[in-house]
C-alpha cells in the first residue's frame, strides 16, 4: 500500500495524514487490506490504459 491511499483513508475519516496515532494507522491499514480483494490492480504508471481499453469500467486516481 501507498503512502497515498493511506493519506486518502486518513482524510475520508477527517484524520491529519501525518497522524502518528497508531490506532487510526491501524484502522487505516486493516479498512484497506479489507477492499484489497475487490481492486483489480494499482497502476501508478498509467492508470487510464485499462479503463479505455476495457478492462475495468471504474478507475480511482489520486491524481
Amino acid at each position: 500500500m501507498t503512502f497515498a491511499m493511506f493519506s486518502a483513508w486518513l482524510k475520508n475519516e477527517r484524520h491529519s495524514v501525518n497522524s502518528k496515532n497508531e490506532a487510526e494507522i491501524k484502522q487505516a491499514y486493516e479498512s484497506l487490506v479489507a477492499l484489497k480483494n475487490n481492486v483489480l490492480l494499482y497502476n501508478s504508471d498509467a492508470p487510464q490504459v485499462p479503463y479505455v481499453s476495457g478492462e475495468t469500467s471504474v478507475e480511482c486516481s489520486g491524481t
